[in-house]
């Protein structure tokens, strides 16, 4: 069955019929390239809103509005996450860069601990 694009309450595509139409494909597309999304992330938007759709059910209808709505909210979550691994991983080369040669610089090297917290 095709996707309807009818904005009365009510109406719309069941979530099955999505997952299975072409235009969910280009939906993911299209946010990704508002988000600034590279072509590499385009499959793991796809999956997420894939899987948005699958749990909440597979007979309920929605509109277009609300499946652009999700994808918008999974793009800022991938955005969200790469900005955590590129914190992560610079964290990471600003620990490693450091030049830790003896027993005691490297204890400087090291993140100190908050002085009311006991280890």
């Amino acid at each position: 069955m095709p996707v309807r694009w009818e904005n009365e309450r009510g109406s719309g595509t069941t979530r099955d019929e999505w997952l299975e139409s072409p235009y969910l494909g280009r939906v993911a597309a299209r946010v990704a390239h508002e988000y600034g999304l590279g072509t590499d992330d385009l499959p793991d938007l796809l999956q997420e809103l894939r899987i948005a759709l699958w749990k909440q059910g597979l007979e309920q209808r929605v509109g277009a509005a609300w499946v652009v709505r999700v994808t918008r909210h999974k793009a800022v979550d991938l955005l969200r996450q790469r900005m955590r691994t590129r914190r992560r991983d610079g964290v990471f080369t600003t620990i490693a860069a450091r030049p830790c040669i003896t027993s005691r610089s490297i204890t400087s090297c090291m993140p100190r601990r908050h002085p009311c917290r006991q280890s």
